[in-house]
């Protein structure tokens, strides 16, 4: 029997919120279990992470992330980093089922955006996201590709 390999492209509307005199941050509308959230989109960050204070998340089982390396990024300036599975999300019509990601209280993030006037966020999409979803960032077009690769 021979093996298929079938990819599906996706396309997401990327949107941008200007951050008065200090650039721009680019995020997505998604859908956790059912809910509206705004996940921003952050290449430099090398995980996936979740803010752990929203009530969305509130019964979530989560277990305490000692084998997170701290190393010199976000990590290393945070010490309250757990995981938990998240069983579905949405963004556009791509549907992602139990994903594993990390948690951790976002407050800082949220009470910044709060106080310019945006939505508050339910986590960011980091590069472990973006690469293995074989993630393209279209500013031209204002989209995030995510491709489904399927092996049959």
């Amino acid at each position: 029997m021979k093996t298929k390999v079938k990819q599906k492209e996706y396309r997401i509307k990327l949107n941008v919120l200007n951050i008065r005199n200090a650039g721009h941050h680019f995020y997505v509308n998604a859908r956790i279990n059912g809910e509206k959230v705004r996940l921003l989109i952050d290449t430099g960050a090398s995980s996936t992470v979740l803010d752990s204070n929203n009530s969305l998340f509130e019964n979530f089982n989560f277990k305490k992330a000692d084998f997170i390396d701290s190393g010199s990024g976000f990590n290393s300036l945070i010490s309250d980093i757990s995981f938990a599975e998240v069983k579905n999300i949405t963004l556009g019509r791509y549907k992602i089922r139990n994903l594993l990601c990390l948690f951790t209280p976002m407050d800082y993030v949220n009470e910044l955006y709060t106080s310019m006037g945006f939505k508050k966020i339910a986590g960011i999409l980091g590069s472990d996201f973006l690469l293995l979803h074989k993630s393209i960032i279209d500013l031209k077009k204002m989209e995030l590709i995510l491709t489904e690769i399927k092996i049959t």
